[in-house]
């Protein structure tokens, strides 16, 4: 997922029983709310069992600690949110991450360069041709020369 679509990902977007993300929209630089960079930005991603649990446990985490604020978590509620329940800003985003992978020995990772290895893996793995990930990436149809 890119990193706008990640930020604009709310609850109503996680479907924790069956394993999958529905994306629908992002974010921009500027805080706003769009859709999805192509067509084919608009679908469901496939989450294994660790990573329902883990969100599984980051939402109840994400209730308590609103409350604790006096907000009520909703399925409109962003997955990453602010202490406020709103959107994330990206540029805060973007310092937590630069942080987070200084700390981790990541050296200047960038968050999108985490699509294409993701990608690269899955090919690797399976019999996975181009098609079928640019569809799963949101990707779009390569131009004709």
């Amino acid at each position: 997922m890119r990193r706008g679509e990640v930020i604009a990902l709310r609850w109503k977007h996680v479907d924790l029983q069956g394993g999958a993300i529905r994306v629908e929209q992002s974010i921009t630089s500027y805080g706003e709310v769009k859709d999805p960079k192509s067509d084919a930005g608009n679908r469901d991603v496939s989450i294994d069992a660790k990573t329902v649990r883990h969100l599984a446990r980051w939402k109840v985490f994400q209730a308590e600690e609103m409350a604790l604020l006096g907000l009520r978590q909703s399925n409109d509620t962003p997955v990453c949110c602010s202490d406020k329940a709103e959107y994330l800003r990206l540029t805060n985003f973007s310092r937590w991450w630069r942080s987070f992978c200084a700390d981790n020995g990541f050296g200047g990772l960038k968050f999108h360069e985490l699509r294409h290895a993701q990608a690269t893996q899955l090919i690797a793995k399976t019999a996975w041709t181009s098609r079928p990930c640019r569809t799963g990436w949101g990707m779009r149809a390569p131009r004709s020369p």
